[in-house]
């Protein structure tokens, strides 16, 4: 057996950050790679200028460019306003040609639906799909 080791970026609302770090955790766990810096970003009660901006927008690139996989976590709206940029990192994953996609939550726009993107309905949904993966005879 040789269970296939991941790069991963996870995308999600900033205001799941903590739930987001507990799912790197869990796909660690499972001997996965995270890319996404962004879970231990500070979110500072300020507003940031556009050269910050900028250069989080970058980090953020860069980390889905070292990915073989995108997880996009949707459906909480909970918190209110959103830019949605976990929505264009999602668009830019699939225009980079990542072929592992994966939605946790439901498939909000029709870019969810390409024949590369599984839908999952919960994150435990997933970590079994990826228990399961690692388990399969290559």
């Amino acid at each position: 057996m040789n269970p296939q080791k991941l790069r991963i970026s996870i995308v999600a609302r900033f205001e799941r950050q903590h739930e987001m770090l507990g799912v790197k955790h869990q796909l660690e766990a499972l001997g996965h790679e995270v890319t996404s810096r962004w879970v231990y970003e500070q979110n500072p009660d300020r507003e940031m200028s556009p050269h910050e901006k900028s250069v989080i927008a970058e980090c953020d690139l860069f980390d889905i460019d070292k990915s073989e996989m995108c997880i996009i976590f949707t459906g909480d709206l909970s918190g209110g306003y959103t830019t949605a940029a976990h929505k264009v990192e999602f668009g830019y994953a699939i225009g980079r040609g990542i072929n592992r996609l994966a939605v946790v939550g439901p498939r909000e726009n029709i870019f969810c639906w390409t024949k590369s993107v599984k839908q999952y309905d919960d994150v435990g949904a997933l970590i079994q799909s990826l228990k399961d993966e690692q388990c399969d005879p290559v």
